[in-house]
């Protein structure tokens, strides 16, 4: 395709560009807040509980000395 053709193209088809980008950010910012209306006390149950603690605790091993991974979770 021509560069005269694809410009053209673009600049028509511009406005279905900008309504997939609000699109794509309404949907991001509802996903969000849904995730921290629901995961927020979730995760402060799970810091609580310990569960957190233990979680980097693995993450932490996994990643310094990668042998004892086994060893941290008894």
């Amino acid at each position: 395709m021509s560069f005269k053709n694809s410009t053209k193209l673009l600049a028509s088809n511009f406005s279905i560009v900008w309504k997939h980008l609000v699109y794509n950010l309404i949907v991001a910012l509802v996903t969000i807040g849904l995730f921290l209306a629901f995961g927020g006390p979730l995760i402060v149950v799970l810091k609580e509980s310990g569960w957190v603690d233990s979680a980097s605790n693995i993450i932490s091993t996994i990643y310094t000395d990668p042998t004892n991974t086994f060893v941290c979770i008894k």
